[in-house]
């Protein structure tokens, strides 16, 4: 179920959704022992989302997006990993609470071509790392950035650089024994050609 709203203000265009979304016969252990599965889990999550977007000075482009999610077990079941009781109300694993992320733009002209270059940054909240205990992975923010010059009407060339300041970052995990780390910072070079 969603409900929302679009509306515009000055140069940015947002929009705005309430949301809930119930999930049923999510793969759970039926029994640790034996090692069979069941389709009995149910989930639930809720929240909000803003999305804006627009220009906020000449050549200057902003995208914002921000999201609240409750997401939590809606009955008692076994984690399938390792056999234990997961209680009814547990927040489910890797999603967090809030999320925000940002991108800035700005397109100009440069020896009479095209150029745009910017940067971003992702906020990621605190997640549940593991049922049954309070393992938690940490919030994080990452930050990246790019140039893009029109070297031929045809053809363009892409600098990005992500995880900027080369931050230590968790993304995932399913225990406190096994967690997934972010990629440190990376730069790829691109190119598009139009014909």
């Amino acid at each position: 179920v969603e409900a929302g709203a679009k509306f515009s203000l000055g140069g940015i265009d947002g929009t705005v959704a309430v949301f809930q979304v119930k999930q049923k016969n999510i793969l759970v252990a039926a029994d640790a022992s034996a090692a069979t599965q069941l389709a009995i889990g149910k989930a639930r999550s809720q929240g909000l989302e803003v999305d804006l977007q627009g220009e906020v000075g000449t050549g200057l482009s902003l995208w914002a997006s921000y999201a609240y999610v409750d997401a939590k077990t809606s009955n008692t079941f076994n984690d399938p990993n390792f056999g234990v009781a997961v209680p009814a109300g547990s927040r489910l694993l890797n999603v967090p609470r809030h999320t925000l992320s940002l991108q800035v733009v700005k397109s100009m002209a440069l020896a009479g071509r095209g150029l745009q270059w910017g940067g971003g940054l992702l906020h990621v909240g605190e997640r549940s790392g593991e049922f049954t205990t309070r393992f938690r992975l940490p919030a994080y923010t990452v930050a990246r950035a790019f140039v893009a010059y029109a070297v031929t009407p045809t053809t363009t060339l892409r600098l990005d650089i992500d995880n900027l300041f080369d931050e230590t970052y968790y993304t995932n995990s399913f225990s406190s024994l096994w967690v997934q780390p972010g990629a440190p910072r990376s730069a790829r070079v691109s190119a598009a050609f139009r014909f």
